[in-house]
């Protein structure tokens, strides 16, 4: 009896050593056996039961986007003064390059007060300064009977005159009664060198047109000859005129806009002149003047 009792735990020992020695085969001959196993034909994928998740419970991430690198900017390189800039960029740059210097400015020299001037025709003439403001008026005791332009010696701006210079001024048509019979003038020459009546420039007509003049041959007259269209500038609104004058060549601006060159060629220093000028059936206008700049090399 009791060897039949051993012989069944025996049978069992051997039995449960079997099965733990199956196990570990299984792990150890699985784990080593992976990489060459093969799926037959036969074998299937199952989908894995659904556990409630659906397309609002995943955030999708975007993946930035590599910034492309700025390349850098080129450095500007510097304006050679010796090469002149395009008309357009020269009134920029044109006090650093060319004309560092401030000869005369803001206000003019004359001192105040105002002078009457009866001229052919029964106009009169009347001009003064104050507070550093040139004004000229032209008016007439009964509308004019022809145009009438004059030189207005109040309104020279002859205490700085040089051959190259950055000039700039300001120009208003004040009064005009009635209304468009009158305008103003704005000029440049060498009379100081030449003398009245033989000398040569350009002038202004703000709301008509620009000249050039040089004497006919007498001391009476100017030859006046056609430069440029100026209908479009507006004498009732203040207008910032710059000259830039450049080895003969003179670069007109209005409130910061290039309007015209013009080759003048004359020679001497230059000097600047601005007046009113009343027109066939007009009364009266007033022309004033400010802010006169005149810088130098």
């Amino acid at each position: 009896m009791m060897m039949a009792v051993n012989s069944i735990a025996g049978r069992r020992l051997v039995l449960v050593l079997m099965l733990v020695c199956a196990a570990l085969f299984g792990v150890f001959g699985f784990a080593g056996a992976q990489d060459d196993f093969e799926f037959d034909d036969e074998f299937e994928f199952i989908d894995l039961p659904e556990y409630g998740f659906g397309e609002d419970d995943f955030e999708i991430i975007d993946e930035p986007e590599a910034e492309e690198a700025e390349e850098p900017e080129e450095a500007a390189e510097p304006i050679d003064p010796s090469v002149l800039p395009e008309p357009e960029v020269l009134l920029s740059v044109a006090d650093e390059l060319y004309f560092p210097r401030v000869g005369y400015s803001e206000t003019f020299w004359e001192t105040q007060g105002y002078v009457n001037e009866i001229l052919d025709g029964g106009i009169i003439h009347q001009y003064y300064v104050r507070s550093g403001m040139g004004t000229d008026l032209l008016m007439s005791m009964l509308p004019a009977e022809k145009g009438a332009r004059t030189t207005n010696l109040r309104l020279n701006m002859k205490r700085d005159w040089e051959k190259e210079y950055h000039v700039s001024v300001t120009l208003l048509r004040a009064e005009d009664m009635p209304n468009g019979s009158g305008g103003c003038w704005l000029r440049y020459s060498n009379v100081r060198t030449k003398g009245r009546g033989s000398e040569s420039g350009l002038i202004l007509f703000p709301g008509r047109e620009a000249y050039g003049f040089v004497p006919e041959g007498n001391l009476e007259d100017l030859d006046y000859t056609f430069v440029s269209d100026l209908s479009d500038l507006n004498q009732n609104n203040s207008i910032r005129f710059d000259f830039i004058r450049l080895d003969g060549v003179s670069y007109v601006y209005a409130n910061g806009r290039f309007l015209f060159s013009y080759d003048d060629g004359f020679d001497g220093k230059m000097s600047f002149e601005g007046g009113a000028e009343l027109y066939e059936g007009g009364n009266r206008v007033r022309c004033d003047f400010d802010n006169f700049t005149m810088r130098y090399r």
